[in-house]
Formats: structure tokens, sequence, C-alpha cells
């Protein structure tokens, strides 16, 4: 079982970095052939080509490394406030890039500031662990990021496209049963069959608020997302514990890694929303979720390891945690959402006054939620200082 492990990562890691480049090729072409500016087309190319290649190298090199039996070294990154300095020089950088003609330069500045704030988050955590005792590796390092990135990210996007379409059947069947049900479902089949729907925030807040799709979008956002890419994210910690012990801050270090590294995929795709024009605002917005994956991912961390001591109650509780966190995240997000396109959607009165004050609630949720999971990060990683001392492994 150990073997297949180590091999599946070998192969998994060499079939990710190949078909990566091997996509590559047709992505620049379109990109080429469809007129979009370079600095757009070129950073998705680059980022696309960034994730597969490294990561996959990167997981496949751990893996067959701990295959071979290799000995695995003990962690050490640089400082968390090193990385951090550089992450504002590197913002700095990507701001004067995109507003000169050195914007040719802007994919490989992207791909820096989109990994730096997971290292941060990982470096802050893992220094302290460590100092308490915690054995963490390179290899674990690698093996939880390159899951979280290019492992976690694949699965969860499959089973989330299947959630995507049972909570929209849920949704609209939900509507059906309801008096006056039909109607309803012909006049939103209408709504999304015009053009209009999609130009005018009027008609799109009407299409959005039709109950059909106001319970298959909570369903989606705030539950069965959340769910799914916990328990995905998190499977590093049992397969990891069925190669060697595993301790309760190690789990929960692993989670928050896979976490991390699942952020990083995120933030180098959606935070390219705001080209050609707005780079730093959806950068610094990816940025700040990585707190959240890291906490929600490090509690389900821990959620498998009292499961492999067979302490459902505990099980149950941390995983609740985890994914409730991830999911009031979620909510609020969709909240803002929206309450913009509802503020946007009305030209004064109460209507856009309601959707400003919303949108603020929901700004302040978002922070209060951001500040708990650093609370939980904080107080996990604090309970390190109770584990006892631990040698590094060696294979």
């Amino acid at each position: 079982m150990a073997n297949t492990i180590r091999g599946g990562a070998v192969v998994y890691g060499i079939a990710v970095a190949l078909l990566t480049a091997l996509f590559a090729i047709p992505m620049a072409l379109l990109g080429a052939a469809g007129g979009a500016p370079f600095v757009f087309y070129g950073t998705v190319l680059f980022s696309f080509l960034a994730l597969g290649v490294s990561m996959g190298t990167l997981l496949a090199a751990a893996g067959w490394r701990s295959y071979v039996r290799r000995p695995a070294t003990s962690l050490r990154l640089p400082s968390a406030w090193a990385l951090l300095i550089a992450f504002v020089g590197m913002l700095a950088v990507g701001v004067l890039v995109l507003h000169t003609p050195l914007t040719f330069l802007l994919p490989v500045v992207h791909v820096i500031v989109c990994l730096l704030p997971p290292l941060i988050l990982i470096a802050a955590v893992t220094h302290t662990m460590q100092h308490n005792g915690v054995s963490l590796t390179r290899r674990d390092l690698a093996t939880q990021f390159a899951y979280g990135a290019i492992g976690a990210t694949a699965i969860a996007i499959t089973l989330e496209m299947l959630a995507a379409g049972t909570a929209m059947l849920l949704g609209i069947l939900g509507v059906a049963v309801l008096p006056g049900g039909s109607e309803k479902m012909q006049m939103l089949t209408r709504l999304m069959q015009s053009p209009a729907t999609l130009t005018t925030p009027e008609r799109l807040l009407d299409v959005i608020s039709a109950p059909a799709l106001v319970i298959g979008l909570g369903l989606l956002v705030a539950v069965a997302t959340p769910m799914i890419e916990e328990f995905v994210k998190s499977l590093g910690v049992p397969l990891a514990a069925s190669l060697r012990p595993v301790t309760h801050s190690q789990a929960f270090a692993f989670g928050l890694i896979a976490g991390a590294g699942f952020s990083l995929m995120e933030a180098l795709f959606y935070g390219l929303a705001g080209l050609p024009h707005n780079w730093v605002a959806p950068v610094l917005t990816r940025a700040a979720t990585v707190v959240i994956h890291g906490a929600a991912t490090g509690l389900m961390g821990v959620a498998w390891y009292e499961a492999l001591h067979r302490r459902t109650g505990r099980f149950v509780l941390y995983a609740a945690a985890g994914i409730g966190l991830h999911g009031l995240w979620n909510a609020m997000g969709g909240l803002q959402a929206l309450a913009m396109m509802t503020a946007s959607g009305q030209s004064g009165g109460l209507s856009q006054a309601f959707g400003v004050g919303l949108n603020a609630l929901a700004i302040i949720l978002l922070g209060a939620t951001w500040f708990l999971a650093l609370g939980v990060i904080i107080w996990q990683t604090r309970l390190s200082a109770r584990q006892p001392v631990q040698v590094t492994p060696t294979a």
C-alpha cells in the first residue's frame, strides 16, 4: 500500500507536468489568434505552465525520493517577515510593469506574487511548530503543497461540477412543487434566454433572485463546495499517516499546507480577473483567502487524525468546524455579491440604500470570518508546544 501511494505520486506528477506542457501549445495559439491583450493571455499561459509543470515535477520528485527511501531533510524556510517584504516589493514591481512598456514581465511577477502568500503562512506556522519540537520535512511541504495545488483541485472541480448540477436540479424540483411553480419556471426560462439579462443589472437580479437559483446556489456555495473541497484537500493527511505516524500538530500543518497549495491555484487564475487594467485588487483579495483555506483544511486534517484514532465525536467536531468556516466565508462572499448587484441594479431610493447597507454588512462579516480563521491558526500553532519533541523521520 505504501509503495502504491509513493508510485502513484510519481506517475501523477509526471503526467500532470507532461500534459500541461502539451496543452500549453494550443493555448498559446488560441490566445494569439483570439486577439486578447498579451498581458492577459500571456499571464494565463505562464501561470498554467508554472502550476502544472513545477507542481507536477515537485510531486514526482518527492514521491520518487520516498519510493527509493532517500532520507527526508528537515524543513527550512525563510522567515515569514522576509517573505512578506518580498511580497510587498513584488507587488510594487507588478504595478510598475503593468503601466510601462515592461508588461511582458508581468507573467513572471504574477506567479511570484501568487506564490508568496501561501509561503508566508506556511513559514509562520512551521517555524513556530518546529521550535516547539514538531517534526516537519521538505518532503512534507513538497507532497502536501503539490497535492493541494494540482491533485485536490482536479478532484474538487470534477465533484463540484456534479454537485452544481445536483443542486440546481434540487432547486428546480423544490420550486416546481410549490403553487404556481410551473409559471415561475417558464418566466425564469424566458429571462435566461433574453440577451438583455446578461447586460442589465435589474434583469440579472431577477434571474438570480428566483427561488430555484437561490436554493441551488445556496446549497452549492455554502454547503456542497466547502464539504467537497475540505474532504478532498485534506486527503493528504490520511495518506501521510499510512506511511508514518502523524501527530495532532503534524495533521494540522499538513492540512494547512495543502489548503495553501489549493489557494495558489485559485490566486493564479482568479487573480487575473482585472487584467489588463486592474491587477493589484484581485491579487490582494486572493492573497487573503489563503488564511481561510489554511485554517479550514488544517481543521479537517485534525479531523482525520481523530478519525485514525477512532475518536468519532472529535472527528465530527473538527470536520464540522473546518467545513463550517469555509461555508461561512463562501456565504458571506455570496451575500456581498448579491448586495452589490442589488445596489447597482437600482437608480436610487430605499432599494439602493438597502443594497449599500447589505454590502457593508457583508464586508464586516467577511472580515470577522477572516480573523476567526486567523485565530484558529494561532490556536492550533500554539497547541504544538504541548506536543512531545519528535525525531525527524528518515524515510
